[in-house]
């Protein structure tokens, strides 16, 4: 549903920024920008853009014998040292090289530690609030769950900037509002009298998102967890403590009674290690503890940041890159660019938009060696009602479906939106067929570019991630 993430994603610390000094540049590497933090860790890359508040950085990884890949992150800029650019002439010839590699891009997610967050009221109850520089949020659940919401909205966002860099100079800003509970938002939208029944829903008139998640479960399990840790090292300090005391006894009463001192020791030595055993095993249970607790906030928002990014990029679309009132995005498009990063890999905290969604794949790999496939001069037409919100048709679903697989291929194999095509095909276009319009777009007759995208879809590997 319009109205209502590659490049991979990885989430680590500004601790992988190069510590050491950076070698000289060998013959053929590339001239690369220089930044250096306040603790003295520096990166070369690109710097790709700049706020009062943040740095866009790509650092650009180059090994001898490996492909050159770049990791862009944002860099807190109270974190910054100094800057050390190239000349405009060798700045534009690395971003254009840069964008040509911007498809196997690693994405850092921020620090949640560097969240700033505030407070204002929702109604009757008090709210967290976040501004950042794409969007300002409020979130009715906890601190923590809002910083990790927050954390992993940006890095959506740093993944649409990536792909579709801004083409608005004062944009409309965009405003998400985070619920803490499905109910919130079934609340909310019967005050908006809409009826959707969905995680996410994103209102173009308001440049509003609204997602919900039971982030209120979520937050009543980790403060159990953490009471418990608590608890547990409340106790095991007592232990430690009595522990200590009781082998200065047990060690004067074998002396006492006659034992040696190598005996005494091998005596001791052993409680020591079963003690020891005792405690890490109890350590242990307690960190695993805490990585199911991770492991469970991924489970409980995994629907709500799937159909976020979905509408996300559609916000993001309209707002940035091509707004509605000067640009014809069709439907097929804003509908795959929407599935490609909804469909994103999680693996662990990092996030995957380049390899194919697996079982998308093979539904569509089904439909392509099918008799009774969908015409693309078909999709190319189709208007909203095509496209119905909950996907709940057979013929929506095949719209929805061919959709992600055209976008997949003409983002990731035609490397379509990296040239002027794209601007050509969404202006000035309307008084074109849809068919001669997308022609125009891939460079080749319609039928012959079907033809041999069913053969490259046909030919990837369903099961390959």
């Amino acid at each position: 549903m319009r109205r209502l993430l590659l490049v991979t994603l990885l989430v680590t610390g500004l601790s992988h920024l190069t510590a050491q000094e950076p070698a000289p540049f060998p013959d053929g590497v590339w001239k690369l920008e220089t930044i250096v933090l306040k603790d003295g860790q520096q990166s070369r890359g690109l710097l790709q853009s700049r706020t009062d508040r943040q740095i866009d950085f790509a650092e650009i990884v180059q090994r001898p014998g490996k492909p050159t890949f770049a990791i862009v992150r944002g860099i807190e800029a109270a974190h910054v040292a100094s800057v050390e650019l190239l000349p405009p002439k060798e700045h534009e010839e690395l971003l254009e090289r840069f964008r040509q590699l911007r498809y196997r891009a690693v994405i850092e997610a921020g620090r949640m530690e560097e969240v700033r967050l505030a407070t204002a009221r929702r109604g009757s109850r008090s709210v967290r609030t976040y501004e950042g520089d794409w969007f300002t949020l409020t979130s009715s659940a906890d601190e923590e769950s809002t910083r990790r919401c927050v954390v992993r909205i940006e890095q959506i966002f740093r993944a649409f900037r990536l792909l579709l860099p801004p083409r608005v100079e004062m944009p409309r800003r965009l405003t998400i509002d985070l619920y803490a509970s499905v109910d919130e938002l079934r609340h909310e939208l019967e005050m908006l009298e809409l009826d959707v029944d969905a995680p996410a829903l994103y209102s173009l008139r308001q440049a509003r998102i609204l997602a919900a998640s039971e982030l209120s479960e979520y937050e009543r399990k980790l403060a159990q967890v953490r009471r418990q840790a608590n608890e547990f090292g409340r106790k095991y300090e007592d232990l430690e403590r009595a522990f200590a005391q009781g082998l200065t006894k047990l060690s004067s009463d074998l002396k006492e009674a006659g034992f040696g001192k190598d005996e005494i020791a091998a005596e001791l030595n052993l409680r020591k290690s079963a003690w020891k055993k005792e405690k890490d095993e109890a350590i242990a249970r307690t960190r695993e503890q805490m990585r199911r607790n991770e492991a469970r906030f991924a489970e409980v928002t995994a629907a709500m940041f799937r159909r976020l990014d979905h509408e996300a990029l559609h916000a993001y679309l309209d707002a940035f890159v091509y707004p509605s009132d000067k640009y014809d995005v069709p439907q097929w498009l804003h509908e795959g660019l929407a599935q490609v990063f909804e469909s994103g890999q999680l693996e662990g905290a990092s996030l995957r938009l380049d390899a194919p969604d697996p079982a998308k794949l093979a539904l569509l790999q089904a439909e392509l060696r099918s008799a009774g496939r969908l015409p693309l001069a078909e999709l190319l037409v189709a208007e909203g009602n095509a496209f119905a919100g909950r996907h709940d048709t057979m013929a929506s679903r095949r719209h929805y479906l061919y959709a992600w697989g055209i976008a997949h291929h003409l983002v990731f194999r035609e490397n379509i939106l990296a040239g002027s095509a794209i601007e050509k095909y969404l202006t000035g276009g309307e008084d074109l067929p849809a068919a001669k319009r997308f022609e125009r777009l891939v460079g080749r007759p319609l039928p012959e570019w079907e033809e041999q995208w069913r053969a490259a879809m046909l030919a990837l590997p369903a099961s390959a991630r």
